[in-house]
């Protein structure tokens, strides 16, 4: 009787003589993470001083000229090659972010190298 019993847990015929396994289930599909949307063209929005801003045409504005694509792709090797803790980015020393040599690449914090441009120009 527990023989049978046990045989019924896991999912078996045990009347009618043919012993079949139940069907295996379908494997979960692995999560894919989703990628960030663009702001969109007619998005204005208030800053925090009380200026109209349009978002979405600034990020067009700012990303898509043949340089920003170059910095751009010159920043992303950077971190690949200095992978620097969290809370910190990789400074250029010569402000120039296509130049990835070694002796030009330092890790600071992001407050820091955040505001290095504004000190840069001033």
């Amino acid at each position: 009787m527990y023989k049978d019993r046990d045989v019924l847990r896991r999912g078996m015929r045990v009347e009618g003589g043919s012993k079949k396994p139940a069907k295996p289930k379908k494997p979960a599909k692995p999560a894919t993470p989703k990628k960030p949307k663009k702001p969109k063209k007619d998005q204005v929005k208030t800053d925090s001083r009380g200026r109209k801003r349009n978002y979405g045409k600034e990020y067009i504005r700012d990303h898509s000229s043949k340089k920003a694509k170059k910095d751009r792709s010159g920043r992303n090797a950077a971190n690949a090659m200095l992978n620097p803790p969290k809370g910190k980015d990789v400074h250029h020393r010569d402000g120039n972010p296509q130049n990835n040599a070694r002796d030009n690449l330092g890790e600071v914090s992001r407050k820091w190298n955040r505001g290095e441009s504004n000190r840069r120009r001033a």
